[in-house]
């Protein structure tokens, strides 16, 4: 039972990696995406198209060592 848990919460954070494989080559080529705002409102750290789909990445990392952690207990 608690690999069927597992696996749907894996799926359901999957989707945002997936789009944003998906839609990273439909982004133009000079594009960068501003990871973090200042208290101006001016992005005080980009990173590059190519390394976007980390964004989605992070949380489904996670998400899924913290399932496996709270499962073993």
């Amino acid at each position: 039972m608690k690999w069927k848990s597992l696996l749907t919460g894996a799926l359901v954070l999957a989707v945002p990696v997936v789009v944003l494989l998906a839609l990273t080559p439909l982004m133009p080529e000079a594009v960068t995406i501003p990871v973090h705002m200042g208290f101006g409102g001016v992005s005080t750290l980009t990173m590059d198209r190519k390394f976007v789909f980390l964004l989605g990445i992070i949380p489904f990392i996670i998400y899924v060592l913290y399932k496996i952690r709270r499962d073993s207990r």
